[in-house]
């Protein structure tokens, strides 16, 4: 692909993957000066002549304009330089809002006449009329990088008297050790002329060189390249030379004293290891101006042994010096640029931080100055804070801002100061540790702290006034609960002194009557029957007795109230209960109800089945409770066994306990077997009578 300084954004998609085409052009022109709306794409045709082929990318003129197209997966590429094409495809707005086209058909239909390269120099290239146009330069290589962008490709500078060109040139066809290797060579080139694209669009055009032999050298390099003509006032196109002395090094570039005592920026070659400040060098490299003077570019070190002046020791001055002239007047003081200066500030940012690029700001009052540290490695051990008051030695030099036009001249940006070495630097004080920033800090954490305090206190007094009535209620529950025991108690001892004597009573007599009919057949059945069911009422009374003066239904755990219930009938029999039903979901009559039964099962199990086991388990699922009795006793059969008829009024009375919750009763027995007897109930209609009365 061709870069072109990147002229094209990737294509995000396949074309199928765009957005519905709202248009079609017939022509180049039109596909390129098309209004689209945003996210639209539009259908193009064109017929143009090749004059470059990439990877995935074509160069065509149609003879009025010129474009790069993006060849699709799917579109025919057997195209080469100098074929007439027809092209259709798609044209859109990329994420830069550079029109792009995109190919995905390609058709060769015949050949065009081959183009002859117009010699141009760089002040022709920036003019733009020679655009997507094969040309010829001849200049002086210089400046040779890896394209930061796509590092498939190179770029190098040529340079002439007239002004200079970029070149763009794939890493395969000549590589940057080439490049390298040929600069200060002059050369002819022959290339397209063609516009800078994307985050370059706005920087003029370049020449795209397809090929090696594109490169022709006219003049090699000079084998020993100090061996070129000195830096005077008269610019040439290669390389020049100085020497001088080192005043500081910064991290890419290092300033030089020269013989004629002017300060000289100079930028070393990659990867060139920079002097140390004090030692002699000398430099060739290509010189270009600059608002102060003059700067080598891509240049060449070695020591010199030619005798200079030594180091200036620095010169003590207050800030304001810089910017006032000795009648209090504001007014750069040029003078002190390229001077050894020692100055006194406060530090404002700390080195290295984000964006600072190894710099800190050195506040002096009403002024400041930079401090550039990007070339001392050690600053670690000086540690400075923000807020140190910092002594600092080192070359002043004034900056500019070079892309800045401020009425036709650079805009200054202010003085910056190189020390030479970490000892240039001088912690005069630390700054204090209570400082306006940690004193904010401080106030928004106490601020936080007493926000979550008031909301703590909020919650723990919402969950005391909650507690409080929950409490209230237990305490009231607990006085009911009192009181209703009390009553039961009173009742018990009255039915236990007038009804149960009185049933005692009955039953004597009718023991007596019993033996004294026994000789009448018929009248001793019916004695034995009315015994069986004043004894079956007894019971049933010492059970209400039993349950008036017990606390079992106080109890909130059903598991612990059924134990405390069969308690008194299980003998020695071994009881286990299972009963996985919540208290509260239980009005006092169900609780009442699933007792007695359960109760009755039980005794009856005991008492008629012999059991030596019973297991009691119980679930609740939504408005249903079911509950089962097994014991391991000798079992009856379920068809003959005994009824109300015969005084056995067990199972009939917990048929009639079910009724008011639509219940019913499973009995499984087998003589010598056991029995299982399940019962299941409906809670939720007797909850709902209860709630209406």
């Amino acid at each position: 692909m061709f870069p072109f300084g990147l002229l094209l954004a990737v294509i995000v998609g396949a074309a199928s993957a765009s957005p519905a085409p709202t248009c079609t052009v017939s022509n180049l022109h039109e596909a390129l000066s098309v209004t689209l709306p945003p996210d639209t794409t539009c259908r193009f045709r064109a017929c143009a002549q090749v004059l470059a082929v990439g990877e995935d990318t074509l160069l065509i003129r149609d003879g009025v304009r010129g474009a790069i197209v993006e060849l699709s997966p799917v579109a025919e590429r057997k195209a080469t330089v100098g074929d007439l094409v027809e092209i259709k495809g798609l044209c859109r707005d990329n994420e830069l809002n550079r029109r792009s086209l995109s190919a995905d058909t390609m058709t060769v239909v015949g050949r065009g006449p081959t183009l002859t390269p117009k010699d141009i120099d760089g002040t022709l290239l920036d003019s733009g009329q020679y655009n997507y146009t094969p040309v010829r330069i001849r200049g002086v290589i210089a400046a040779t990088t890896r394209d930061e962008l796509d590092s498939r490709w190179n770029w190098f500078v040529i340079r002439s008297a007239s002004g200079s060109a970029n070149i763009a040139v794939q890493e395969k066809a000549i590589s940057l050790q080439r490049l390298r290797a040929l600069t200060d060579a002059e050369v002819s080139i022959e290339g397209l002329a063609v516009p800078l694209a994307n985050w370059r669009a706005n920087r003029g055009n370049h020449i795209y060189l397809s090929s090696e032999d594109a490169l022709k050298v006219v003049t090699p390099p000079p084998a020993d390249p100090f061996r070129t003509p000195p830096l005077g006032d008269v610019l040439s196109a290669h390389r020049q030379r100085t020497s001088g002395i080192v005043l500081a090094v910064s991290k890419d570039r290092l300033f030089l004293r020269t013989a004629r005592r002017a300060l000289l920026p100079v930028c070393p070659m990659e990867g060139a290891s920079p002097p140390r400040p004090g030692s002699t060098v000398e430099v060739s490299g290509f010189p270009q101006r600059t608002t102060d003077g003059f700067l080598l570019f891509d240049a060449l070190l070695r020591p010199s042994d030619l005798a200079t002046d030594t180091l200036d020791a620095p010169l003590d001055i207050s800030p304001e010096q810089l910017f006032t002239d000795p009648n209090g007047v504001s007014k750069v003081n040029a003078r002190f640029n390229g001077r050894i200066l020692r100055l006194r500030g406060t530090v404002g940012l700390r080195p290295g931080g984000s964006g600072s690029d190894g710099k800190l700001l050195l506040d002096c009052g009403t002024h400041s100055l930079a401090v550039d540290l990007s070339a001392q490695p050690d600053l670690a051990s000086l540690d400075l804070a923000p807020g140190c008051r910092l002594e600092v030695a080192g070359l002043c030099v004034a900056s500019f801002q070079e892309d800045a036009v401020r009425m036709g001249f650079p805009h200054f940006e202010g003085f910056t100061v190189i020390p030479r070495s970490v000892t240039d630097l001088r912690v005069l004080a630390r700054p204090p540790w209570w400082t306006p920033f940690r004193l904010v800090v401080f106030i928004c954490v106490l601020v936080v702290a007493l926000i979550a305090i008031a909301i703590w206190n909020r919650l723990l007094h919402a969950h005391a006034e909650r507690r409080g009535r929950e409490l209230y209620r237990e305490r009231i529950a607990h006085a009911q609960a009192e009181f209703k025991v009390e009553e039961r108690t009173r009742l018990a001892v009255e039915l236990h002194d007038s009804v149960s004597q009185t049933l005692a009573g009955v039953a004597l007599q009718i023991d007596s009557a019993d033996r004294a009919s026994r000789s009448h057949g018929e009248t001793g059945s019916f004695l034995n029957t009315a015994r069986q069911l004043l004894a079956s009422c007894r019971r049933e009374l010492q059970s209400c007795l039993w349950d008036l003066r017990s606390r079992t239904f106080e109890e909130r755990d059903m598991t612990e109230a059924i134990e405390r219930a069969v308690s008194p009938h299980t003998g020695s029999a071994k009881v286990s209960v299972r009963f996985n039903v919540p208290r509260e979901q239980l009005l006092e009559t169900t609780t009442h109800a699933i007792l007695r039964i359960i109760r009755e099962l039980v005794s009856n199990a005991v008492r008629h089945g012999h059991a030596s086991s019973v297991r009691i388990a119980g679930e609740h699922h939504g408005d249903m409770v079911n509950f089962s009795v097994t014991d391991d006793g000798c079992g009856f059969d379920v068809r003959t066994a005994p009824g109300p008829l015969q005084g056995h009024f067990g199972l009939q009375g917990i048929r009639e306990r079910l009724k008011p919750y639509k219940g019913s009763i499973d009995i499984k027995s087998a003589v010598g077997k056991g029995t299982r007897i399940a019962v299941r109930m409906v809670i939720s209609e007797m909850n709902e009578d209860e709630e209406e009365v």
